[in-house]
């Protein structure tokens, strides 16, 4: 007959040291338990510094694209400015042109006047719009050919609107001591007209 031995595990150890041999295991779970936590920590704590840097990184690099921006900006009205200004300039030129160009031709107008006008003064200005305006001085063997010579400039597409401001009789000098014997002795004819460029 065959013999069935069942053994059981005897612990031969003492009870006291079997409480030393647990309280090493729990002292030992303990330690890898706060290591684990240590080292949780740890990582946890880069990985918050890591994104802070990131973080801070991405800041100024978005702080300097801002930067960038405003320099650009300011570039821009810069240039904006500077294009103001030139045109500014160039519109001042192309009035300063009209005007030559125009009193060019009023003088070649005034060539053919000279006959029975004599010019004593020629003088630019502006009206309160800002138009060009052209005061002509002068004396005329009389008053009719004032309104001739007025009409003349009317007619000559140099002028939107010419005015005869006065027109007076001299007190002493007549036709004949300005113009010559060839025309009557009448008292001279002094006249001012403006003329607004067109």
């Amino acid at each position: 007959m065959a013999s069935v031995i069942l053994h059981k595990d005897i612990n031969l150890l003492p009870k006291y040291k079997l409480k030393e041999k647990d309280s090493q295991r729990s002292h030992n779970l303990l330690f890898i338990s706060f290591v684990g936590v240590l080292i949780i920590s740890i990582a946890v704590a880069l990985l918050f510094v890591k994104s802070y840097t990131d973080l801070v990184s991405r800041e100024n690099v978005i702080n300097g694209e801002i930067a960038k921006m405003e320099a650009t900006e300011n570039q821009i009205k810069e240039l904006d400015s500077v294009k103001a200004s030139i045109d500014e300039r160039k519109k001042y030129q192309d009035n300063i042109e009209k005007s030559n160009t125009s009193m060019i031709k009023l003088l070649e107008f005034l060539e053919g006047e000279v006959s029975s006008i004599y010019l004593s003064g020629l003088s630019d200005g502006a009206t309160s719009t800002g138009a060009k305006q052209i005061t002509i001085t002068g004396s005329a063997i009389n008053k009719d050919t004032v309104a001739d010579f007025s009409a003349k400039l009317r007619a000559s597409d140099l002028f939107s609107d010419v005015l005869i401001s006065s027109v007076t009789e001299a007190d002493k000098a007549t036709s004949s001591s300005v113009f010559g014997d060839s025309v009557s002795d009448t008292p001279l004819a002094k006249f001012t007209i403006v003329c607004t460029l067109s």
